[in-house]
């Protein structure tokens, strides 16, 4: 059969059509990039294909692949890529979004404007850096030393960082006795005694608070979290030590308090009706107080050069005035027959290796 005088005339060809668009220009590392691909004439569940051809490799994300699929539905679909936070200093590169029929290496019908990767997360450090306190070196060691409260600052770090750190309580005061000869105050306990190692991170800051000595109880010195408790105040002519502190003479003796807090330090020692009625000495970081005035030793801080001796107890006895605690070292204040001394006031220590 022969067709004749076909009109065609009221045929319209349809060609689907797509473009792609990113929803920002540039993005940092961490972030992401959204890509809306639009269609005209495509069904519902049709699969388009997009590839990346920039200079960003599949390992700047999250996902780890430079290309995959979109479904169309309604005339759009959407494809978001997260760029990996990775700590790696790779200099800029891009993205160039490209969408494709039929396979990843399929034919391109459109294609994005470029989106840049901004290099932010770089190769962190390897040593720490920070600022705060008065700073000291020794070799490769930076070491920060606070004797009043300030802000411990991480400037630089690698990403697993740690310091150490020591953390002494202000002393607690001596107490002062009847002035008879006859009850003599306890010593004050140290202040509690922390060391260890804290993880520190890069642009943070930590607040160190530095314990006051004295007031009876010694003050608590903090930092990273943790508390040095202060030390407990000797016992007077009739009472018993309070945290650390040292039990008060009379007639009667009088028991020493507990440790701090356990592994802070150790007991006071106990007053005494004999032996010039002295009071019981003050516990140190080392080792409990004496019955009847000796007190407890300190530790020695090996972190700094030269080293210096801690939370030592307050001893008692039977002068006018108990000694007071050296400040900055956490002691206790001595006992007396007259005025107990003050507690010294804490310190912060903090260590890392710089270079």
């Amino acid at each position: 059969m022969q067709i004749t005088n076909l009109n065609l005339s009221n045929i319209t060809l349809v060609i689907p059509t797509a473009k792609v668009s990113p929803d920002v220009t540039s993005v940092n590392e961490g972030s992401s990039v959204t890509y809306t691909v639009t269609t005209t004439h495509l069904a519902d569940g049709t699969i388009l294909y997009w590839t990346n051809d920039g200079t960003a490799a599949a390992t700047r994300f999250s996902d780890g692949v430079n290309s995959g699929t979109v479904t169309i539905n309604s005339g759009t679909g959407t494809v978001t890529r997260t760029l990996l936070a990775d700590h790696l200093t790779e200099g800029s590169t891009n993205i160039v979004f490209n969408v494709r029929t039929v396979s990843i290496s399929g034919t391109i019908v459109a294609t994005a404007s470029t989106v840049t990767i901004n290099d932010t997360s770089l190769t962190p450090p390897p040593y720490i850096s920070a600022t705060g306190g008065t700073i000291t070196t020794c070799g490769v060691y930076k070491i920060h030393t606070f004797k009043s409260g300030g802000t411990f600052t991480v400037t630089a770090s690698p990403l697993s960082a740690t310091v150490q750190y020591v953390l002494v309580g202000g002393g607690g005061n001596g107490a002062g006795g009847s002035g008879n000869g006859n009850c003599n105050g306890g010593g004050g306990g140290a202040g509690g005694y922390l060391t260890g190692c804290a993880s520190v991170t890069c642009n943070q800051s930590y607040t160190i608070g530095i314990g006051a000595g004295g007031g009876g109880t010694g003050s608590n010195t903090t930092a990273f979290c943790l508390t040095a408790y202060g030390g407990g105040a000797g016992g007077g002519t009739a009472g018993n030590g309070a945290s650390g502190g040292g039990g008060g003479s009379g007639y009667t003796g009088h028991g020493g308090g507990l440790a701090i807090y356990g592994s802070q330090g150790h007991n006071g020692g106990s007053g005494t009706s004999v032996t010039n009625y002295s009071g019981g000495g003050g516990g140190g970081a080392g080792s409990a107080g004496g019955t009847g005035g000796a007190a407890g030793s300190g530790v020695t801080v090996t972190i700094v050069t030269p080293n210096i001796t801690v939370a030592v107890g307050g001893g008692a006895g039977q002068n006018a005035t108990g000694a007071a605690g050296a400040a900055n070292t956490g002691n206790g204040g001595g006992g007396a027959d007259g005025t107990g001394g003050q507690g010294g006031s804490g310190i912060a220590i903090i260590k890392y290796r710089y270079q």
